[in-house]
C-alpha cells in the first residue's frame, strides 16, 4: 500500500494532531487500527473516525461498516420514542444516543430496539467496551420504550456507584 505521513493526508488538523499525539505517524500505522481501537482514542469522535475511514478507503485500504450514524437524520428523542406503538422494529440509528453506544451496538449486531430488548442486564454487562454509563443509557432507552420501569434503572445505578 502506501507509507504516507499523517501530516500529508487530507485530514483535519484536529484529527492529524490527535493521531500524531498517539504516535500514529503513517498511513500504514493508521491502517493497523481496527474500529474498536479508533473508538478508544479520546477526543476523536464519530466525525473524526469517519474522516479517518474515508481517508483509508480513498488510499486503497478497505474498511467495512463505515460509521453511518448521522445525528441530522430523523433521530427520535426518548420522549418521542415513548409515544410510538411498534418500537421493536425501530433501527437504533434512529434513536438519540451517544456515538460510542451506537458503535458498540452496531459492532455487536444490535440493529433494532427489538434486538436490544432481547438482552438482559447480565448479557449487556458481558459486551466488550460497554461500561456503566452506556448500560445506563440503554436502560433509559428501554425505560422510554416501557420495557423496564424506572425502579430497575435506579437499582442498577445505585449498585454501581
Amino acid at each position: 500500500m502506501s507509507n504516507k505521513n499523517i501530516k500529508d493526508l487530507n485530514l483535519s488538523t484536529k484529527v492529524k494532531n490527535i493521531l500524531l499525539n498517539k504516535n500514529i505517524q503513517t498511513l500504514d500505522d493508521l491502517s493497523k487500527l481496527d474500529l474498536d481501537s479508533l473508538m478508544k482514542i479520546k477526543k476523536l469522535g464519530r466525525k473524526g473516525i469517519k474522516e479517518i475511514l474515508q481517508t483509508l478507503n480513498s488510499n486503497g485500504y478497505k474498511y467495512e461498516g463505515i460509521i453511518e450514524y448521522n445525528k441530522e437524520e430523523s433521530v427520535l428523542t426518548l420522549e418521542e420514542l415513548s409515544k410510538i406503538e411498534n418500537k421493536d422494529i425501530i433501527p437504533i440509528k434512529n434513536i438519540e444516543m451517544s456515538t460510542r453506544l451506537y458503535n458498540i451496538l452496531i459492532i455487536n449486531n444490535i440493529q433494532t430496539i427489538g434486538d436490544l430488548k432481547s438482552y438482559d442486564l447480565d448479557s449487556l454487562m458481558k459486551i466488550k467496551n460497554l461500561g456503566r454509563k452506556a448500560i445506563e443509557e440503554i436502560l433509559q432507552i428501554l425505560n422510554a420504550c416501557k420495557y423496564i420501569n424506572d425502579d430497575k434503572n435506579k437499582i442498577f445505578s445505585l449498585k454501581n456507584k
